[in-house]
């Protein structure tokens, strides 16, 4: 299938979304806090605060159904339209993949929860041009994030969106001015910053229990040694649409090994510090620093100092962030086998042990005191 047509569109889109695109007069959820300034500290109930966005009380009218579309049928598309699926009146009406053996499982289960089966669809402008869709849920490589969200705002849809959200600044601030150009709402895959422990840190550091913050260390050390073997380069099989599968990215023989492992090339993915070090932990650690806007200056260094493979990114990257009047570090990569991460059970208690394999903790540290997140 051709892909001319479809950026051509795409990009006029984007090329029009100027500075003076009007802002959206949708409300969001308020971030601001309690406690500044307090000695003493309750923890609030953010559940009650916060605002569903894929409710029957706050879309459309009590009886009206929300049609959703999900738009990469992996296992974290799968998963997460599953869930809206078990929403009182969702009806996902499209499965849509580019990969025939993808999307199964879904189609599947949705048969289960809706007792009507899904649409399988290929191309996604097919469930753009679909007016009764609501909303799409994008889960396919990061490449396509910006351009498929693109799309869908153009087409009317609302858009949740997995992370990383991006492939590039650029891409997330078309993004940006798509949803404020045709009035949409775009969610984003960071589910950590409605969790109430992060929260619950944010306002327990505005108290000044910790004292002023003079550093910050952020963690994203996989369990690995994750090693990678690229394989040779073959015909496309007829299951997939290789062309639409590479989209934006450069045009490149159909590799399997690109297909299935597409995190570890530099076209397709920002690397192990931009899938879950920047987007999840980098980004847990601003929100509980209550945003602290942009550094003065950003060093990093890495490399691939443990793996002599195919892969294109590095396998250990660290990063230095001045913020002027404190320093944040992220530590990223997959060669420390000795690292875990935290089970649900502990991250979502009431306590935190002093566990220094942590693979993903946040040590914060103030002149008073010190808090691990």
């Amino acid at each position: 299938m051709e892909r001319r047509n479809f950026f051509r569109v795409a990009s006029a889109g984007a090329v029009g979304l100027g500075l003076g695109a009007a802002c959206s007069n949708r409300q969001g959820t308020d971030e601001t806090g309690s406690g500044g300034g307090q000695t003493s500290f309750e923890i609030p109930d953010y559940r009650a605060q916060t605002k569903p966005s894929l409710t029957k009380m706050n879309i459309k009218g009590a009886n009206d159904t929300v049609v959703l579309a999900l738009i990469g049928a992996g296992s974290y598309g799968t998963a997460l339209i599953l869930e809206a699926a078990k929403v009182a009146n969702v009806w996902v009406k499209y499965v849509c993949d580019v990969d025939d053996t993808r999307g199964g499982q879904a189609i599947a289960e949705l048969k289960k929860l809706q007792n009507r089966e899904p649409i399988r669809v290929r191309d996604m402008r097919k469930v753009f041009e679909d007016k009764e869709v609501d909303g799409v849920l994008i889960a396919t490589p990061e490449h396509w994030h910006a351009l498929a969200t693109i799309r869908a705002c153009q087409a009317g849809k609302d858009v949740y969106v997995e992370k990383c959200i991006s492939h590039d600044i650029f891409e997330g601030q078309q993004m940006i001015k798509a949803a404020m150009k045709y009035d949409r709402i775009i969610q984003c895959g960071t589910q950590n910053r409605s969790a109430d422990y992060a929260l619950t840190a944010r306002d327990y550091i505005k108290t000044g229990e910790l004292g002023e913050i003079v550093a910050v260390h952020v963690r994203e050390l996989l369990d690995g040694p994750v090693p990678f073997n690229e394989k040779e380069n073959s015909a496309a099989p007829d299951t997939i649409d290789w062309d639409m599968w590479l989209g934006p990215a450069p045009k490149v023989p159909y590799n399997i090994s690109r297909n299935k492992s597409w995190g570890f090339y530099w076209d397709y993915s920002g690397g192990y510090a931009m899938s879950g070090g920047i987007t999840h932990q980098l980004d847990l650690a601003r929100l509980v620093l209550d945003n602290p806007g942009f550094p003065k200056s950003v060093y990093c260094a890495g490399g691939r100092y443990f793996f002599n493979d195919h892969r294109e990114v590095p396998d250990y990257q660290m990063a230095t962030f001045d913020y002027g009047n404190f320093v944040l570090t992220l530590q990223a990569g997959t060669c420390t086998p000795y690292m875990a991460k935290s089970s649900p059970e502990v991250r979502f208690g009431d306590s935190f042990p002093d566990w220094t394999q942590n693979a993903t903790r946040i040590e914060i540290l103030g002149t008073k005191r010190m808090m691990y997140v």
